[in-house]
């Protein structure tokens, strides 16, 4: 979380965004945990043939 001199900072013009406050971040989180879940679970189905086709995972991707 941003400190007031970092919020200082920004206010001055370094590019810093940084103000989206306590709230906004944990509906973030929160999406961001629903949305990795579900594509586990599609996943999981398409392991065991339940779910034809290709299936491409962010998962695998955004861990580097």
């Amino acid at each position: 979380m941003a400190t007031a001199k970092d919020r200082a900072q920004a206010k001055a013009g370094s590019g810093l965004n940084d103000d989206i406050g306590e709230q906004k971040r944990l509906e973030l989180y929160r999406t961001q945990v629903v949305i990795r879940e579900a594509e586990q679970r599609a996943y999981d189905l398409f392991l065991q043939n339940l779910v034809k086709g290709t299936n491409f995972l962010v998962i695998a991707s955004s861990k580097t």
